[in-house]
């Protein structure tokens, strides 16, 4: 499933082992469990209830500072927002916005690196270890040196 990465480098985690129970979550198809290699009867011997998950991601993001970033935005709202609905959590629409972790980079040439970086990467498809990639190529982005983009 999902992890939280904060900047003190804590994890929180909503999804023990990264599952969710089958009780109510209809999304989980034979393609997902190619991609994420998690067979449906592992969900159900050892997943979290949908409830559950969706309250762990609730409680983590719970403050109004938080901010959530993801190098596939549209996809992480798209789940994100299926979890909810499916435990029919309550929160406030818009509320919970997911943005393109590029967005944290203030030049165009960090955004390109990070880019390049995140492109040369072979990810295994796991949640935990995805995010500390896209977080390793993020600060090697923004900690190289350019000068400051140039207004036109």
């Amino acid at each position: 499933m999902t992890y939280i990465l904060h900047q003190n480098q804590s994890v929180t985690e909503f999804g023990a082992n990264k599952q969710l129970t089958l009780s109510k979550w209809l999304h989980w198809d034979y393609n997902a469990e190619d991609i994420h290699n998690i067979p449906r009867e592992l969900l159900t011997d050892i997943g979290l209830p949908v409830s559950e998950a969706a309250q762990r991601f609730l409680d983590a993001t719970n403050d109004k500072d938080c901010m959530v970033y993801s190098d596939a935005p549209n996809f992480e709202s798209f789940w994100l927002g299926r979890l909810l609905h499916t435990a029919n959590a309550l929160f406030e629409t818009g509320a919970i916005q997911v943005t393109y972790v590029l967005e944290l980079l203030e030049t165009r040439q960090q955004k390109r690196e990070m880019s390049r970086i995140m492109g040369s990467q072979d990810r295994p498809h796991d949640a935990l270890d995805d995010c500390r990639m896209i977080l390793a190529a993020y600060e090697q982005a923004r900690d190289t040196d350019y000068a400051p983009d140039v207004e036109d």
